[in-house]
């Protein structure tokens, strides 16, 4: 049955099939003729495709430092001098969008006359400061936990290629036979590089301190990882290595815990926890923000031993 609603929601997919293959300036005359006797709706879609068009002059506007602009540049889908295309255009935009720095991605392609068309690309900075608060109550056989969280992160610090981001997890436990109360906290500072050596080549530095007050004894220590991510052949694959250290000290050990047992138990030491990292994720989810269809897998190693500045060894596998 023929509505016109689908009809009139097809022009502009029909538009952008023409623009992608170069046309710039194609018009669309669309019609639809009622055939009484046949009863029928009988379309006709006339194209004026007008010049084959190629990319001219990329302007920036919005930008002021020459490292982000080159960050920006690298994640335009056109050049100069390529052939057009209304969905490259789109693309591009989308993939600057990903690098959470800009409210605004406004890419406007002048369409004058001729076969050249000029881009221009208007930028808005998004807030550079973001501070999240949270809260929440767990229970597991041994105790009631009160738990809290607090979230900063700040864009283009130090620098405008960087990020810093803070999490801190503090809570309180309350052992459930009623013989006293527990605090736990961890706190962890991450700084991360944008196009390290590479456009979409990220480099991470992150280090965080512990302190778990348990039932048996108390535990605590630094930690710190270093990493590099990146795509590979495409956007919805992505991979990642680095290196984690973590050390650990124990105190006040209970008293039921004999000296014998705390040196089975390897609590009279300090321990290293040093492992070499390896990820690689999938995703094909419709957006990362708020997805409604697709799928996420990662699979994750990790190598502990001297080889990686500790003394625990084992692998893992996630």
């Amino acid at each position: 049955p023929f509505s016109y609603e689908p009809y009139d929601k097809a022009k502009e997919p029909l538009l952008g099939l023409a623009e992608d293959a170069g046309y710039a300036h194609v018009k669309l005359d669309a019609k639809v003729v009622v055939d009484r006797v046949n009863h029928q709706g009988v379309v006709t879609l006339t194209y004026d495709l007008g010049p084959k068009c190629h990319f001219g002059k990329i302007v920036i506007r919005g930008v002021k430092d020459a490292d982000l602009e080159d960050s920006v540049r690298a994640r335009l889908a056109f050049t100069t001098g390529q052939q057009f295309s209304a969905a490259a255009i789109a693309k591009s935009q989308r993939q600057i969008y990903a690098m959470q720095r800009f409210s605004t991605v406004r890419i406007l392609p002048d369409k004058g006359d001729g076969d050249t068309v000029d881009v221009h690309v208007s930028l808005s900075h998004a807030s550079a400061h973001e501070l999240s608060l949270g809260g929440g109550f767990g229970i597991d056989p041994a105790t009631y936990e009160v738990r809290g969280r607090v979230g900063y992160s700040q864009i283009g610090w130090p620098l405008p290629l960087y990020r810093f981001d803070f999490d801190g997890r503090p809570a309180y436990a309350m052992l459930r036979d009623g013989s006293g109360w527990e605090p736990r906290i961890r706190a962890i500072a991450t700084l991360t590089r944008m196009d390290l050596f590479h456009p979409y080549v990220n480099g991470v530095v992150e280090g965080g301190f512990d302190y778990m007050v348990f039932e048996s004894w108390t535990e605590y220590g630094p930690r710190m990882r270093l990493a590099i991510n990146t795509p590979i052949f495409t956007q919805h694959l992505k991979a990642e290595v680095g290196w984690s250290l973590q050390r650990f000290s124990f105190s006040h050990l209970n008293a039921l815990i004999y000296p014998m047992l705390a040196d089975d138990l390897r609590l009279t030491q300090t321990e290293l926890n040093g492992a070499f990292q390896q990820s690689i994720a999938i995703d094909y989810r419709d957006s990362q923000v708020e997805p409604h269809l697709g799928v996420y897998s990662a699979l994750k190693v990790s190598e502990g031993g001297p080889f990686a500045a500790g003394n625990l060894n084992y692998t893992e596998v996630v």
